[in-house]
This record gives C-alpha cells, structure tokens and sequence, in this order.
C-alpha cells in the first residue's frame, strides 16, 4: 500500500523529508537533553553520556553539522538517483532507522522518556519503513544490502556522534 504511494508521488519529493525529519528528531533531543541529563546523573558514569555534556551551542553544532551530512548525501542522491551514492543515502536512512530503534531501548531499559522518542516513533520508523518499502520495490534495496547496513549502522553511531560532538567543542570552546 505505502509502496503505490510512490506511483503518485515524486520519489525526490520523498527523499527529501529524510534531512526534515532528520533535523526535527534532533531539535526533540536539543531542547531535552539537558533536562534528561538532569534528571538522570547515574549516567554520568557511563563514557558515552559523559561525552554528550556540552553547552547547548556546542549541542546544536553537533546538530547542524550531521543535518548537513544527510543534506549533502540526500541531494547527491537525488541528483545521481544511481549506483553508490544513492546506496550511502540508503545506508544514512538505516543509520537513522537504527538510532531511532535504540531510542526506543533506551527508554524501555531506563522505564523512561529518553530524548528524541517521541519522535523516533512518531516520524523517524514510519518514514524509514517507507523509504525501505519504496527501494525494496524499486528493487535498489535487497535483504542482503540491508542486513550489511543495518550491521554497518551499529559500529558508525558512536563514532559519527563523537566526530559531531567534538566539532561542537572545537567550534564553540566554552
């Protein structure tokens, strides 16, 4: 059904809501994390966590930074709409998918409202799904690509959410 969507639809038109919901995902976690850090300080102790204590400008660096990357990659896309680059956007769509998915974990493990669940849930799965559905149809994504990239998805978050992070500190030092 979402897949006849597609037959209606500008599939470009589609892919550019990917950098959209993207970025409103993230402004979710910009405007809550400093609460959820607040109110959770037994994470303080874990590495990851104590990584993501920056001042709310070295925060929304790290934001417009990674919004930029899926921009760049989904206008490439959209552009060439062939071979690898349309395979990375592909793979940032798994990447986001499998954040949002650990969003969810998060907040069954902590019993809590972690920062951007709400969205994860209510934006990020339903269009990633979509997206899926639409390349499977296409027949640009098969099983075998998707398992590569949601196995890639895991090893990348930590260390795409550090870059993203140090350049907040770099850019903005205070």
């Amino acid at each position: 059904m979402l897949c006849k969507l597609l037959e209606r639809t500008n599939l470009g038109r589609i892919m550019w809501l990917l950098p959209i919901i993207f970025f409103i995902h993230d402004m979710e976690e910009y405007l809550t994390m400093s609460s959820f850090m607040a109110h959770n300080s037994i994470l303080s102790s874990i590495p990851l966590f104590e990584m993501l204590k920056t001042t709310s400008a070295q925060f929304m660096v790290s934001i417009i930074f990674l919004t930029i990357l899926v921009v760049v990659v989904t206008y490439f896309a959209i552009k060439k709409r062939e071979g690898n680059i349309l395979k990375l956007y592909l793979l940032v769509v798994v990447l986001i998918f499998v954040n949002a998915i650990i969003h969810i974990f998060q907040g069954l493990y902590l019993n809590s409202y972690v920062p951007g669940l709400i969205t994860a849930i209510a934006l990020v799965i339903p269009y990633c799904l979509w997206i899926f559905c639409i390349f499977y149809h296409e027949k640009v994504l098969n099983n075998r690509l998707m398992l590569m990239f949601v196995a890639l998805s895991f090893p990348l978050q930590i260390p795409l959410i550090m870059i993203a992070l140090w350049l907040g500190k770099t850019l903005i030092p205070f």
